[in-house]
């Protein structure tokens, strides 16, 4: 397939990057060439894991995905960053990269916020972040990506489930449209006072419970009560 149609195929699959909340084919458009691409499989939000749980066994899925990526801007140059505590994923990529010259393996050590753009931009290259030089994607927009080539429909996704100590944190996968009502139900809350989508630090307070899941969810953090809101949540991957 030429550049083209891949970039057609991925913008009819409307796959969206989880990290912005902008399609992937308008970024890949709008004219200005990356010098690399970045792919953080984690965040940095001790009560999100949904980020890490889709690079789990994902490897060589993620690498077809972003081949395709460096094949459309025509750029060779890739980190991928793992953190330290997710062995068998740093090994998956170590193993599949052992004769790749041209995307750097890194293992970071887990702490916020190590997944901010900019923080990762400087740890991994050195550079500043100047908006232009480098494009960040999470494993999970690279598992679509590789999906809709192969002509896969992108029907769910990973969604964390976390909250305060009364239940145990998940990690679901959830079809897109559900109801967050469903989901909390699913995982065994029943009428929480707190209802946030995304990370902790950044996500927005929902108030209608019967918000459906989106592309960009990649999170559901509910609190049965919000005067006990633990520090930290993070489900082991």
């Amino acid at each position: 397939m030429t550049s083209r149609e891949l970039l057609w195929l991925i913008r009819e699959s409307g796959i969206i990057e989880p990290r912005t909340g902008i399609p992937v084919h308008v970024t890949l458009s709008q004219g200005k060439v990356p010098s690399d691409i970045i792919v953080c499989c984690f965040d940095s939000d001790p009560y999100v894991s949904s980020v890490q749980m889709s690079a789990v066994a994902n490897a060589e899925k993620i690498l077809y995905g972003l081949d395709i990526i460096l094949r459309i801007l025509c750029i060779k140059k890739a980190f991928i960053a793992v953190e330290s505590n997710a062995k068998k994923t740093y090994s998956d990529f170590k193993y599949l990269l052992r004769y790749n010259k041209n995307i750097s393996l890194y293992s970071l050590k887990p702490r916020y916020p190590q997944s901010r753009s900019d923080i990762l931009i400087k740890t991994l290259t050195g550079k500043s972040d100047d908006g232009i030089s480098h494009i960040i994607f999470t494993p999970e927009t690279l598992c679509n990506i590789s999906d809709a080539v192969k002509g896969i429909r992108i029907t769910e996704k990973i969604v964390t489930v976390s909250g305060d100590d009364i239940l145990e944190p998940s990690n679901f996968k959830v079809p897109l449209g559900a109801y967050i009502s469903t989901v909390l139900t699913s995982a065994g809350y029943s009428s929480p006072e707190k209802i946030i989508s995304g990370g902790i630090f950044d996500g927005k307070a929902i108030t209608d419970a019967d918000t459906p899941v989106t592309s960009d969810t990649k999170a559901i953090i509910a609190f049965n009560d919000k005067n006990n809101i633990p520090p930290y949540r993070k489900e082991l991957i």
